[in-house]
């Protein structure tokens, strides 16, 4: 019979996940301000009207979200850190960050600008989802 696990190791695996989450946090935030000062960014997302100044803080929250799931789930609560569990963090967090990323700024975008009620609106709408979500897989 497995021995459970005393509460003293269950919260150092809790405090290591929520240090993940955070680091996860703090580098998607850093990387998406970083691209907010780029050409391209100013010229394609902010005009559209897409919300600019709060893309790194919903990056930021992406990456934070998918980064300290996947790592509470692939190391912390298995108990097993290695390189390779390590590296599948990282490759599903750069995987899924895109599309809920896009998720989230959508569904700003929505609220703002009461998206639902203009015409076609709604389809740039779940084109600019399919596009995340294509960019996300790795199809054109």
């Amino acid at each position: 019979m497995a021995q459970p696990k005393d509460s003293r190791t269950n919260t150092k695996t809790l405090r290591w996940a929520l240090l993940a989450t955070a680091i996860f946090t703090a580098i998607g935030g850093l990387a998406a301000a970083a691209l907010t000062r780029t050409l391209i960014f100013l010229v394609f997302y902010g005009g559209f009207g897409l919300p600019t100044r709060e893309f790194p803080l919903l990056a930021g929250l992406a990456a934070g979200l998918v980064g300290g799931t996947s790592w509470w789930l692939l190391v912390e609560r298995p108990g097993h850190l290695t390189r390779e569990r390590g590296g599948l963090v990282g490759l599903i967090t750069g995987v899924l960050v895109h599309p809920i990323a896009w998720v989230f700024i959508l569904g700003l975008y929505t609220i703002r600008t009461g998206v639902w009620d203009a015409e076609g609106n709604f389809l740039v709408f779940l084109l600019f989802l399919y596009w995340g979500l294509g960019q996300s897989a790795g199809s054109p």
